[in-house]
């Protein structure tokens, strides 16, 4: 698998052993995940904030209480398309796939908003929708500002969520309560104020939501729908919530991935590059080729595959050029193959001018259908009717 899929930089590693507490440091560090291992560092689970909160926060208890082994993994040599894990991701309702190496230790993991920018990236601008309002979701698990900490916790262990809005007597949103601002304030507390236990744990639980209110990002319902998968991704963020006039709304990662994989099960069209020079190259080819199919989809019928194939020439006379050919396989009961092919120096022009060959073919053989189809007699009596 590509390393620019996984990153060990947003995750933390400790032993089942270790006190949660150690678990909540590594999240006010910065860290989303924390992965869980045993005595010989191979996998056991993961644990994220609302596994914490969830079960009520315990400092002293170890990690293995709060560990969550439904999480699916994968291994670092099984998968390189972002389809397979983005249904992994929504079938689990999880932001990370942990990823193994084969003696199960851990190497890293694949992160919502990298599957996110994979699918963005392979997916034309032409099936993007105007706006957000279809991929938005609108059902909302609400707190109201003076409701309390246990109301918070009840909810978060309820619905496995990390973040719940929070709306004031107007039913206007004053911000939204996160399951690190609780864990945070729940250590503090207990610095502060010696052995959190007893009296004081619920005197914890009773205090106000409105007290641990985190702003959140803002965005209009008719912002397009490019404008805000860019921001997801640009800014780091887990979620969007979205206004239309009283009314709030929540988009994630997790949404838009779901609602490409929609898009693409609908449209049937795949592209399928070999041997790219580089990662940039093989997005370029799979963003123009899918352009082509997704442009000329009435003609191609409903399922078809691009495969796009490299190769470096190094004959003496032609050293540094790049051969690029392209066949489109359709499924959809045409029998036809259309197939293009290019010499050029740089990859990049290769894809362009080989692209945009096979675009021209695809045209002319369309015109000719047209034409024949002009010439019936069947045709003209009809058009002749009408």
């Amino acid at each position: 698998m590509d390393s620019r899929w996984y990153k060990i930089d947003e995750i933390a590693v400790l032993d089942k052993d270790q006190p949660v507490a150690k678990v909540i440091s590594n999240f006010k560090e910065g860290h989303d995940l924390v992965i869980i291992v045993d005595t010989t560092s191979k996998y056991e689970g993961i644990i994220r904030t609302h596994d914490i909160v969830g079960k009520g926060v315990n400092l002293s208890a170890s990690c293995k209480k709060f560990m969550n082994r439904n999480i699916p993994t994968i291994s670092i040599d099984e998968i390189e398309d972002p389809d397979t894990i983005a249904k992994m991701m929504i079938t689990s309702g999880t932001r990370y796939i942990p990823v193994l190496d084969k003696y199960s230790r851990v190497k890293g993991a694949i992160k919502d908003l990298i599957v996110l920018k994979e699918l963005f990236s392979e997916t034309s601008e032409t099936v993007f929708p105007a706006d957000i309002k279809e991929v938005v979701n609108w059902n909302l698990v609400v707190l109201q500002e003076n409701d309390s900490v246990g109301t918070a916790i009840a909810k978060i262990r309820e619905y496995g969520i990390s973040r719940i809005p929070v709306l004031n007597s107007a039913l206007e949103l004053e911000g939204i309560v996160v399951n690190r601002s609780l864990l945070k304030s729940h250590v503090e507390r207990r610095a502060t104020k010696g052995d959190f236990e007893g009296s004081r744990e619920k005197d914890w639980h009773l205090l106000p939501v409105k007290d641990f209110l985190v702003q959140p990002e803002f965005i209009s319902v008719e912002t397009p729908f490019k404008v805000v998968v860019e921001s997801l991704i640009n800014l780091n963020q887990y979620s969007l919530i979205i206004k239309s006039n009283q009314k709030y709304g929540i988009i994630t990662p997790l949404d838009i991935i779901q609602f490409f994989l929609k898009l693409r099960e609908k449209s049937g069209l795949n592209v399928v590059v070999n041997q790219a020079p580089d990662d940039d190259i093989r997005d370029h080819a799979i963003r123009k080729g899918l352009s082509i199919m997704q442009r000329e989809q009435r003609w191609l019928g409903a399922n078809c595959t691009m495969n796009v194939r490299f190769k470096r020439n190094l004959s003496q006379s032609k050293r540094g050029q790049f051969s690029m050919s392209t066949s489109i396989r359709l499924s959809s009961g045409k029998r036809f193959v259309y197939q293009a092919e290019s010499t050029n120096f740089g990859a990049e022009k290769a894809v362009n001018d080989t692209l945009d060959k096979l675009s021209r073919i695809i045209s002319d053989a369309k015109k000719k259908s047209l034409r024949r189809r002009d010439k019936s007699p069947t045709i003209r009596k009809i058009s002749e009717i009408t």
